[in-house]
């Protein structure tokens, strides 16, 4: 389900989204946490992909999806950091996230336009490797 989230919010155009989903190619799960009401997932790069030149925190999700179980929809943020895809978050509106979370289907919030965040439309590629930024606290 993650995979399928991220390639849906990563559907862009130009350089920035290419990069992104190269990193989605060349990334793992490092941990994994149950909320109750969802779950966030921690993702680790490759450190030999390049990152984005944009270093700030990039926080942003316009899909939304249903997953079995769950009456009211789900939604999913996106979070970079340092130029690099560090945290996806999976939420529903105040329902019990199931223990087996079936997706269903997803959608864009506004189906006539995406909300992509300003940052993410003009930055670019850094040739820095992973391994040369800080930690993640």
């Amino acid at each position: 389900m993650e995979f399928s989230v991220i390639q849906m919010l990563l559907n862009g155009e130009g350089i920035t989204f290419k990069t992104l989903r190269q990193q989605l190619s060349h990334c793992h799960v490092r941990q994994r946490t149950f909320t109750g009401v969802g779950f966030i997932t921690e993702l680790e790069v490759d450190a030999t992909i390049s990152g984005l030149t944009d270093k700030s925190r990039i926080i942003w999700g316009d899909v939304l999806g249903n997953i079995e179980e769950i009456k009211n929809g789900v939604g999913f943020i996106l979070i970079l950091e340092n130029g690099y895809l560090r945290m996806l978050e999976g939420y529903s509106f105040g329902e019990p996230w199931p223990e087996q979370a079936k997706l269903l289907n997803l959608w864009y919030e506004d189906s006539t336009r995406r909300k992509i965040p300003e940052a993410l439309s003009s930055v670019g590629i850094s040739l820095i490797e992973n391994s040369d930024l800080p930690p993640t606290p």
